[in-house]
C-alpha cells in the first residue's frame, strides 16, 4: 500500500515475460487505487516487422489458477525494435492477483 492509498501488486509471477503473436510483454504493473484497478506493461517487438493490432484479453488469476476478472484490452501496431506501453483498467480490484494471462480475441 503507498501512500495514497494506491495498492500495488508485488507478486514475483507478474515479472514474467508474457508472450502473444511474437510480441513481449513484461514490466508488469498491477495497480488499485478508488477501486479502480490498473493494468501497466511495456510491449516489445522484438521481430523485423510490424505486429500487433488486435483486441486482448487480460485474465487475472489468483494463486489457485482461478480467473478473477478478465478485462478487454488492445494492442496496437508495434513497428520492428519498438517497445510501447499497454494500459488497461476496470472498476474491480484485482489488484491482490498472483499473475495474468494474455489471450488474443
Amino acid at each position: 500500500v503507498q501512500e495514497d492509498g494506491s495498492k500495488v501488486n508485488t507478486s514475483k509471477e507478474l515479472s514474467k515475460t508474457k508472450k502473444i503473436d511474437g510480441l513481449e510483454i513484461s514490466n508488469i504493473r498491477l495497480v488499485e487505487n478508488n477501486n479502480v484497478s490498473q493494468v501497466v506493461a511495456d510491449v516489445k517487438n522484438p521481430t523485423n516487422k510490424t505486429l500487433g493490432d488486435f483486441q486482448i484479453d487480460i485474465i487475472a488469476i489468483d494463486k489457485n489458477g482461478n480467473e478473477i476478472v478478465r478485462i478487454g484490452g488492445y494492442i496496437d501496431r508495434v513497428s520492428a525494435g519498438e517497445t510501447v506501453q499497454l494500459n488497461a483498467s476496470a472498476t474491480v480490484d484485482f489488484a491482490n492477483a498472483y499473475d495474468f494471462k494474455v489471450e488474443k480475441k
